[in-house]
C-alpha cells in the first residue's frame, strides 16, 4: 500500500492511496486487485479506480434464497475474471461529489462440475450456468464524505448512490441495469481516536438481463464475513452492519461485529425472506499512520470465514 500527495504543496488534503492485494492459495486460486483514490486540486476532483485480474476455484449454488440453502445444489468451477471500474469526480458542494463512472467486466466460467464435497446429488443443471459474460456499462455516481480518512475513518459520514446501464449499444453482452446505496457512519467515543463504533446499511438491486455473476452478492471480506462470497445471490440485497475498533496499544488493536442482511427477487420480497446472521471479532495490527492490516474470523448461518486484509471492511 502506497500513500503519496499528487501536489506535495498541498498539506491540507487528505493522503491519496494506492492499496495492491495480490494472493495465491492452495487449490490453485491466484489473482491482483487494485484499489486507487487520488485527490486532485486541493480534492476538488477525485479520481478512483477499482480493478482486479483473479483465477479462482469457486462454487456456484445457483440464484434465491431456496436454491442457495442447499448444497446439494452446488457445482464447483474455475472462475477467470478481469475488471476495471474508473470513476471520474467533481465537487459540487461540501463534501459532496458527482461524476460518471465506466464498469468494464469479462468472466468465464470453466471446468463446470458437481461439488466434490457433496452427499447428495445436485438438483441445479450446468445448463443454467452459462460460462462467460462480457459486460460494458456506463452510470453515475453521487456521494458526500465528509470521512476524516477513507481507508479507516474514525469519524465522519459517507453517504454514495450510483446507477449503471448495461447495454448492447456500448459494447455490452447484455442488456441490464444496477443501482446501488451505501451509508456509513463513524463515531469517535473519546477524544484520542483510538475507540470507534462504525455503522452500515447498504443495498443493491438488478433489473433486466442480469448476468448469473452480476447479481447482488453477500459474504466476502468486505460484505457479510463468515459467508462464503458467492453462495447467496439474487437480484435485491440489503445488508447492515456495526462494527466496535479499539486500539488497545500501538499498533495493536481489536474489532467486533454483528450484521445481517436480506436478499430476494425485488425490494418488495424482502419482507418475506429469511435474516441472513453473522458475528465476528478480529486482531488489528497497524502498518502506517491510520492504516491497518485486519485479520477478521466471522461466524455465519452454519459456515465461517477468515479474513485477511489492508483497511477497515467499511
Amino acid at each position: 500500500m502506497g500513500l503519496y500527495r499528487p501536489d506535495k504543496s498541498d498539506k491540507q488534503t487528505q493522503l491519496s492511496s494506492l492499496v495492491i492485494n495480490g494472493f495465491l492459495t492452495l487449490n490453485g486460486t491466484f489473482g491482483i486487485g487494485i484499489q486507487n483514490k487520488t485527490f486532485l486540486n486541493e480534492d476538488s476532483l477525485r479520481l478512483y479506480i477499482d480493478g482486479k485480474a483473479h483465477h479462482s476455484v469457486e462454487s456456484y449454488y445457483g440464484i434465491g434464497d431456496d436454491t442457495n440453502r442447499n448444497d446439494g445444489n452446488a457445482f464447483d468451477y474455475n472462475k477467470d475474471q478481469f475488471e476495471i471500474e474508473p470513476t471520474l469526480l467533481k465537487k459540487f458542494a461540501k463534501n459532496s461529489f458527482f461524476g460518471p463512472l465506466i464498469h468494464l467486466n469479462y468472466t468465464n466460467g470453466n471446468d463446470v462440475q458437481p461439488s466434490a464435497n457433496l452427499v447428495t446429488p445436485n438438483t441445479l443443471q450446468t445448463t443454467d450456468f452459462p460460462n462467460s459474460s462480457t459486460i460494458v456499462g456506463i452510470g453515475l455516481r453521487a456521494f458526500h464524505d465528509s470521512r476524516d480518512f477513507v481507508l479507516n475513518a474514525t469519524t465522519g459520514r459517507f453517504i454514495d448512490l450510483s446507477f449503471t446501464q448495461y447495454d448492447d449499444a456500448i459494447g455490452s453482452k447484455a442488456d441490464f441495469s444496477k443501482a446501488a446505496f451505501e451509508w456509513s457512519e463513524y463515531f469517535s467515543l473519546d477524544k484520542e481516536k483510538y475507540n470507534i463504533l462504525a455503522f452500515q446499511i447498504k443495498s443493491e438491486t438488478n433489473n433486466g438481463d442480469i448476468p448469473w455473476d452480476q447479481y447482488a452478492l453477500v459474504g466476502g471480506s468486505n460484505g457479510l464475513r463468515g459467508y462464503y462470497e458467492g453462495r447467496y445471490r439474487d437480484s435485491t440485497m440489503v445488508l447492515t452492519q456495526i462494527e466496535w475498533r479499539k486500539e488497545i496499544r500501538k499498533p495493536h488493536g481489536i474489532a467486533v461485529w454483528v450484521g445481517g442482511a436480506m436478499m430476494g427477487k425485488s425490494y418488495s420480497d424482502l419482507s418475506d425472506s429469511r435474516v441472513l446472521k453473522s458475528i465476528g471479532t478480529g486482531y488489528r495490527l497497524q502498518v502506517k499512520e491510520g492504516v491497518n492490516v485486519r485479520f477478521d474470523y466471522g461466524i455465519a448461518d452454519g459456515e465461517s470465514g477468515f479474513y485477511m486484509n489492508i483497511a477497515e471492511a467499511f
